[in-house]
C-alpha cells in the first residue's frame, strides 16, 4: 500500500504503510529529468515516447519528456541544484553542465508554450542542438566535467 503526501512546495514523498520512504523524490526527479533531456539531445536511437515511458517507471504516472523538461525549470529543481557541490554530478551529468541543461530546458519550455511541435520534431531540434554542443566541446569552447 502506498500513500502520496504533499509536503512543502511541490516536493512529495511516497511512503509505504510502515513509514519507509520509497525514494527521495526531488533527487530522483533531478536525475531522471536531466537524463531525459540528455537522452533527447544525444541519443538518436531513443524515441521521445520511450523516454516518457522510462520517466513514468522512474518517477510515476503522468510524467513525460515534456513534464521532465518543465520540472527542470522550476523552484524545486533550482533549490536542489543550488545545494549540490560544484564538483559533483547528478545522474552522471557534471554540475558544471547542469546550468546549461537548465537554460536549454527553459528555452524548450518556452518554445513548447508557444506552439508545441510533435515529439519527433522536438527531438530533432534538441538533437541538432546536442550536435552543436558536442562540436563546441570538441573545440574547447565549452568545458565538461
Amino acid at each position: 500500500m502506498q500513500t502520496r503526501l504533499t509536503l512543502q512546495g511541490s516536493a512529495a514523498f511516497f511512503i509505504r504503510f510502515w513509514g519507509q520512504p520509497l525514494m527521495t523524490l526531488v533527487q530522483e526527479k533531478a536525475e531522471a529529468c536531466l537524463q531525459a533531456l540528455y537522452t533527447l539531445m544525444f541519443d538518436v536511437t531513443t524515441s521521445p515516447q520511450a523516454i516518457s515511458k522510462t520517466l513514468r517507471s522512474q518517477i510515476g504516472t503522468g510524467w513525460t519528456w515534456v513534464s521532465a523538461i518543465q520540472w527542470l525549470t522550476g523552484k524545486d529543481a533550482a533549490e536542489f541544484f543550488d545545494r549540490q557541490p560544484p564538483d559533483g554530478s547528478i545522474g552522471g551529468i557534471p554540475m558544471t553542465a547542469v546550468p546549461l541543461f537548465v537554460v536549454i530546458a527553459k528555452e524548450t519550455s518556452s518554445a513548447l508554450g508557444r506552439q508545441r511541435p510533435d515529439d519527433s520534431e522536438c527531438a530533432r531540434q534538441l538533437r541538432a542542438l546536442g550536435k552543436q554542443l558536442e562540436a563546441k566541446i570538441a573545440q574547447g569552447k565549452i568545458e565538461h566535467g
